[in-house]
């Protein structure tokens, strides 16, 4: 939804252009990260972005027709076209995300990877932007921006990245949030108890009911 307002910050900046965010949807970043997790090979994964006030949204993952190793990934040059065929035009126009893994090895892009953008960026029209991003089993990303409309490329220090909500909210900020507003430690110790149980007391309970 390009209507969405994200809530940002964006008082961080390298040079004098803002610092780009790029804000994943909570959808977005868990199939990202559950597609790493269980393939043991390289695979790559396309998504679609919306650019909202000099930052990027993105706000899906798709995965499309590919063959794959343990150290590579190409599209498939036979099924591609046919994928790309049976989107609709608007998911076709936010097509802005490449993004693979590495899966056990560092995110630095290879040779290979820089040269496989080229053939992304050679079709890019004058205002026009794409992400890339090598992600790992360990967590790691690193992040690549090509902005046409402003004639700048951001690299993965120049970048923050960061998983948003339906309501544009920062996950981390919200989950900081709720620990700080909801969660009191314990100052009682309980000792020579094998086990010991964590749950919602009865008045807790009550007030549920």
């Amino acid at each position: 939804d390009e209507n969405l307002t994200l809530k940002l910050d964006t008082s961080v900046v390298t040079t004098d252009i803002p610092k780009p965010i790029v804000a994943l949807t909570t959808t977005a970043y868990v199939k990202m990260t559950y597609l790493i997790h269980n393939c043991n090979k390289e695979l790559a994964w396309h998504g679609t972005v919306s650019k909202i006030n000099n930052n990027y949204l993105i706000e899906d993952i798709l995965v499309y027709p590919q063959t794959v190793t343990s150290t590579t990934v190409d599209s498939d040059d036979d099924k591609y076209p046919l994928w790309c065929m049976n989107l609709s035009d608007e998911v076709i126009n936010k097509l802005r995300f490449q993004g693979h893994s590495h899966v056990n090895m560092g995110t630095s892009p290879s040779g290979r990877d820089t040269d496989n953008w080229k053939k992304f960026l050679n079709i890019l029209k004058e205002d026009e932007f794409y992400i890339f991003c090598i992600g790992n089993k360990k967590g790691e990303y690193y992040w690549t921006i090509y902005d046409n409309a402003i004639n700048v490329m951001f690299e993965n220090k120049d970048i923050t990245w960061i998983v948003v909500d339906e309501a544009g909210n920062n996950i981390v900020d919200w989950t900081k949030e709720q620990i700080d507003t909801h969660i009191v430690e314990s100052k009682v110790s309980t000792f020579g108890n094998a086990c010991t149980y964590y749950g919602i007391t009865d008045k807790g309970r009550e007030a549920i009911h």
